[in-house]
């Protein structure tokens, strides 16, 4: 909605949550996908 390309979403979510693992957890699967990601 704010119009940020995945990586740069990413990249917000790093910057505004501190490390959370779950968190953490759930970027690290978005970047591993190879088949990509529904949003």
């Amino acid at each position: 909605r704010l119009g940020l390309t995945l990586n740069e979403g990413i990249e917000r979510v790093k910057a505004e949550v501190d490390q959370i693992p779950e968190v953490m957890n759930v970027i690290k699967f978005i970047k591993s996908s190879q088949r990509g990601l529904t949003r």
